[in-house]
């Protein structure tokens, strides 16, 4: 006989023989052919066939649990739910293994099975109670994460892929908006600044996919409480932003419930902490000599009257206009009214082109005395003769101050001017006498 074919030949042999016997079930698994056909329903007969072994197994199994051994009776269990997967039995079978696994404190396990009998058996009537132990199971890991030194100890990872199995299992139950609620309190507990987004963005997803929950109001007030302290932990600004929008949001959407109710006042916390950070973000700028910036942020302060900075904010503002008189005028996209200021900017005027001076002081109009009797003060019809010089009024002429010198008329250019006088002829003098001589 040829070696070569022996080994072939003995394999289809044995292949032939399996397939004669009708209980050899295991037969086309065993070589990897024929596995569509093993998880295909089996026929009605074959199924009949089936639920009577896998109830007589159940029987024997609950004998064993009833006499304390429930770590078998689990594993017994399991084993019959593979074996005849589409009996009615399996899913009863499912269910006492993962009640029995959570009894002795196997929690992971027992979620475990739960979740095999929702995927496997979706139409079985223990479908509402596995759920609702899963959620149950996933609160108590939370609790209790278990681990010794920080070995074994459950994640927020593990945690959230329980919660998300929930979901999954029982999208429109009253679990579902529970379960999404508890992941989004995980990432907020976890110190990581960056899990403050996937907080923010779980509690949204309770808003916007289960309004109408209980869960929604409050998960709206967290997302504001969130933002706040991620805020004070941090130099961004814009946290306190979104906080504050998320404030306002749970107002208009959840304006009755209480809770939202009691948060609207944390909005005035917002604003205090708003003003004190643009305040203190001023005083950086104006210390690196930054005018422009350091007005900014210190005209942003006064957005919150309120705050204890209010005062504070319009006294820098004015330093600042004082030292840059155009400084104000510069920034046109500075919104700061001049009531937002505590006294007027000093204007600098001395330079102006048009300036020529101090203006002259007010003229103060005499105020009317106030009258002390009813008499009418008498007005003469006609005026009374100017004083005179005389014994009763003494005057002395030399007071008066003499009138002014008569300027004369000019002559007109065409009077002709008068002749002037004859001179007076004056004789000749004598012509003098020669001396007496000879």
């Amino acid at each position: 006989m040829n070696v070569r074919l022996s080994k072939p030949i003995g394999v289809a042999a044995l292949v032939l023989a399996m397939g004669l016997n009708p209980h050899a079930e295991a037969a086309p698994k065993l070589f990897g052919f024929g596995k569509k056909d093993a998880d295909a329903p089996p026929g009605a007969a074959q199924l009949a066939d089936q639920e009577s072994r896998a109830a007589a197994r159940f029987a024997q199994i609950s004998s064993l649990e009833s006499q304390g051994k429930t770590s078998a009776a689990a594993k017994a269990y399991d084993k019959l739910a593979n074996e005849y997967p589409f009996t009615k039995t399996a899913a009863t079978a499912r269910f006492r293994s993962a009640q029995l696994l959570e009894r002795d404190g196997k929690k992971d396990k027992a979620f475990d099975a739960y979740q095999a009998l929702i995927e496997k058996h979706p139409q079985s009537s223990e479908y509402g109670t596995a759920l609702e132990q899963q959620f149950a199971l996933a609160n108590d890991v939370r609790s209790n994460p278990g681990g010794v030194f920080g070995i074994g100890k459950r994640t927020t990872d593990d945690l959230v892929e329980m919660y998300e199995k929930v979901i999954r299992n029982g999208t429109r139950s009253t679990y579902a908006p529970k379960a999404q609620f508890a992941i989004a309190e995980l990432y907020a507990q976890r110190d990581d600044l960056g899990d403050s987004e996937k907080s923010t963005a779980a509690f949204q997803k309770v808003v916007d996919t289960y309004p109408d929950s209980p869960e929604a109001a409050e998960a709206a007030v967290r997302i504001g409480n969130v933002n706040f302290a991620v805020a004070q932990r941090s130099r961004d600004s814009s946290n306190l932003t979104a906080a504050q929008e998320a404030f306002e949001s749970a107002g208009v959407l959840f304006g009755d419930n209480p809770e939202v109710v009691a948060a609207q006042g944390k909005l005035v916390e917002i604003s205090e902490a708003q003003a004190a950070k643009a305040f203190k973000t001023g005083q950086f700028y104006e210390r690196k000599g930054q005018l422009k910036a350091a007005a900014i942020y210190y005209s942003e302060a006064l957005k919150s009257p309120t705050a204890s900075v209010f005062a504070d904010a319009q006294e820098r503002l004015n330093e600042l206009s004082t030292r840059d008189p155009k400084l104000l005028d510069s920034m046109a996209s500075l919104n700061v009214a001049g009531t937002d200021l505590a006294v007027p900017a000093k204007a600098d005027t001395k330079n102006r082109p048009d300036y020529f001076g101090p203006p002259p002081p007010p003229e103060r109009a005499l105020k009317p005395k106030m009258r002390v009797d009813d008499a009418i003060p008498f007005t003469p019809i006609e005026e009374p003769a100017l004083p005179t010089p005389g014994e009763d009024n003494p005057m002395n002429e030399d007071l008066l101050l003499p009138p002014p010198p008569e300027t004369p008329a000019e002559t007109p250019a065409e009077t002709p001017a008068a002749p002037a006088e004859a001179a007076p002829e004056v004789p000749a003098p004598a012509e003098p006498e020669a001396p007496a001589g000879n």
